[in-house]
């Protein structure tokens, strides 16, 4: 039925005024205005600022009223039953009282019956202000009889919809008239039913009460269930009594073991003993309170990181059956797993190179990472490690999983996505269910068929992508969709400094440049760095830097690349430049490949460009102090393989050879350079290997992610 769109204003009948032109469809608007326009006295409380307007009902036209009726009934039967339910009002008080009530053994009452007695409370104090309404309004006017008015609100009680008010009230006027007397004599005892207290007849005395929560509680001697603990009691109790005739009252037998469960799970009682019976940390996620939190609203407001299993059985090299773990981290605004690393255990490298690849693909810091206190994160390296990852890094508290936003994702992205792999492991030893663990007797019978680690990290890698383009449970949109178009406006982007900063270790000694560049030994292995200008190396800079000292700084992980750094006492390390791993060029002709000679050719040129470079920037100072040896008619040494004995014979020494720096080498010079420097006694095949040199075979150069950001 509908509810509250006819009802009693100032004892005159009306109607709801919005409704009408509404949701009741018995008229257009337009219409509505013009009957409450032509029609004085119609309209009995205009609408505005919260208040319904009220339009008299008698004089509304009958083509109107036939409409209503249409709609809801007869308007006079609507109105008895909605009368009663503008009296009806909350009564805290009356529902504090029986959520309270206990009765003598300290039984509660079931949350159903408290429901129906305050809804009892509810409607009697409604019927009582009808009455008390009804009966001053009828002595107002002489009339004396209430009988008439006891039905009709005897047919509204009846009338309510059970399901909003599930009350017992009855039917008949007079037992209901008797229940409110009863009830403004009694109070809210009235209502409850007096079968429950029949079976209330066992009392429990506080002392026995304090040996039984003992008892259910002893962890050396453990009662096994109620039934036992009846027994044990009933033993107990008969040991006690004949002892005294005081004991007699305090412990008298029990006849049922739902006495002691009563008391076993009553308020304040169920907390005490539940954990020592299964573990304080269920105790806590079962009656600590519990914080209801709201995820982000952005990508990379909130990233959590933490390894588990993989999952998947694989083949290792020895043929046994077997399983690794791969560490995670996850934005928890999208459930996009942003980046991972595959590990024997959880340990601090991989958490490094996990973080390494997040950030190579977010290419921004999180504004919070949360990770546990276990497994690699209690490591030095580690907790200097990740503070610097975001810009603020807290540990989840420990044993607390719901907490963790990541171990749900991970519980789905088991059951939706490794489950669908005849190599599933089962999600975690926990698990209660068949459907969570893996088909052991399956395994067992395709041992032989088990895939390479390498294999099964491409197949978790396969499921990974699926779960990161799957739809989000809650928006029903691609997470990696939700990633990608989200934006956050406080989290910082990455920097190559950054990468430097985070992922690079310091070498433990300081390296020395050479003309060969700069060497150094990592576990017994040697890696030779080369300062490079482009593709070819860096002459100058070698040159000028030779026996200079720098901290080394390199990625474990990725050994390409060596950063140098001066230390200063007063700014602390300061960026340099970054030399890359420095190849080698073939001696022999026969095993050179084309761009070798090309390269080698520049290089040579280079080098002696540098040369020339370099001496005449020291001719330019003798010459400005007069101490250039020609300003005194001494004649400078030449540069061997670069000048001949003529260009002594010019008069401007210093002009002629900065001319010669400018000026192209012909072929012979350059093959006469390449027969020096390489065994070679056939100058044509030189020459046919110089006419094969072109643009098109590029060195061979690795990008590093250093330089992406």
């Amino acid at each position: 039925m509908i509810q509250g769109i006819i009802q009693w204003a100032d004892n005159i009948l009306c109607v709801h005024g919005g409704w009408m032109y509404g949701d009741g469809g018995i008229m257009t608007k337009s219409s509505y205005r013009h009957l409450i326009g032509r029609n004085d006295g119609i309209v009995i409380q205009r609408g505005g600022r919260s208040r319904i307007a009220l339009i008299n009902y008698e004089r509304i036209p009958e083509r109107f009223k036939e409409a209503i009726e249409l709609k809801i009934g007869d308007v006079y039967e609507y109105v008895k039953e909605n009368e009663l339910l503008k009296y009806i009002k909350e009564d805290q008080k009356a529902l504090n009282f029986y959520r309270d009530y206990r009765f003598g053994d300290d039984r509660k009452i079931p949350v159903e019956a408290q429901l129906e007695y305050y809804t009892n409370v509810k409607v009697v104090c409604a019927v009582y202000e009808i009455i008390s309404v009804r009966k001053a309004m009828r002595q107002k006017h002489g009339k004396k009889s209430m009988g008439a008015v006891w039905d009709e609100i005897a047919q509204s009680v009846e009338k309510l919809d059970k399901r909003r008010f599930p009350h017992n009230l009855p039917k008949n006027t007079r037992r209901l008239q008797e229940k409110v007397s009863d009830y403004f004599k009694e109070g809210y005892e009235v209502f409850i039913h007096n079968g429950f207290c029949n079976k209330n007849k066992e009392k429990v005395n506080d002392e026995v009460k304090f040996w039984l929560l003992a008892q259910w509680a002893n962890n050396v001697d453990r009662i096994t269930s109620e039934n036992h603990l009846l027994d044990v009691y009933n033993a107990h109790a008969e040991e006690q009594r004949k002892i005294s005739r005081e004991n007699e009252k305090v412990w008298q037998e029990i006849k049922s073991a739902n006495t002691l469960h009563n008391f076993l799970y009553s308020d304040g009682i169920q907390v005490l003993w539940w954990g020592a019976r299964y573990g304080e940390l269920k105790t806590k996620e079962k009656f600590i309170y519990q914080h209801s939190t709201l995820l982000p609203t952005m990508r990379n407001s909130l990233w959590y990181s933490d390894g588990t299993k993989m999952n998947l059985f694989y083949r290792d090299e020895n043929g046994n059956r077997a399983t690794m773990f791969v560490y995670e981290i996850l934005d928890v605004y999208s459930e996009v797993f942003v980046g991972y690393e595959f590990c024997e255990t959880e340990n601090f490298e991989a958490q490094r190179a996990a973080f390494k690849r997040a950030f190579e693909f977010t290419k921004e810091k999180p504004y919070q990472l949360s990770f546990d206190n276990q497994g690699g994160h209690k490591k030095m390296d580690s907790t200097s490690f990740l503070p610097k990852l975001a810009k603020l890094a807290i540990n989840t508290q420990p044993y607390n999983g719901k907490s963790k936003t990541i171990e749900s994702a991970f519980g789905r992205f088991q059951s939706q996505f490794l489950k669908r792999s005849n190599r599933f492991t089962g999600q975690n030893i926990t698990a209660k269910r068949d459907e969570s663990k893996a088909n052991m007797e399956w395994v067992l019978a395709n041992e032989d068929n088990l895939p390479s680690m390498e294999e099964v990290k491409a197949f978790y890698l396969k499921y990974r992508e699926e779960w990161n383009n799957a739809k989000h449970y809650k928006t029903g949109i691609s997470r990696m969709e939700m990633y990608k178009t989200s934006v956050n406006p406080e989290v910082s982007k990455i920097t190559t400094e950054d990468m430097r900063d985070l992922f690079c270790v310091e070498h433990d000694n300081q390296v020395r440049v050479t003309a060969y560049g700069v060497s150094f030994s990592v576990d017994k292995k040697k890696y030779t760095y080369m300062a490079y200008d482009g593709d070819a190396p860096d002459v100058r800079w070698i040159a000028d830097h030779v026996d200079k000292k720098y901290v080394a700084k390199y990625d474990p992980s990725d050994m390409e690349e060596v950063h140098l750094y001066e230390d200063s006492a007063t700014r602390g390390l300061r960026y340099v430049l970054t030399m890359e791993t420095k190849f080698g060029i073939h001696r022999g002709i026969q095993e050179q490949e084309e761009w070798e000679a090309k390269y080698i050719r520049e290089v040579e040129d280079t080098k002696k460009s540098v040369r020339v470079e370099i001496r005449d920037e020291m001719d330019e100072i003798l010459k400005e102090h007069n101490l250039l040896p020609e300003q005194h008619g001494l004649n400078s040494p030449l540069l061997k393989g670069i000048e001949s004995s003529r260009k002594a014979q010019k008069t401007d020494v210093v002009k002629t050879r900065k001319a010669k720096k400018q000026r192209t080498k012909g072929i012979a010079e350059v093959q006469k350079d390449l027969s020096n420097m390489v065994a070679l006694d056939d100058m044509e095949a030189v020459d046919a290997m110089l006419d094969k040199v072109n643009d098109k075979h590029p060195l061979p150069k690795k990008k590093s992610i250093y330089s992406q950001f």
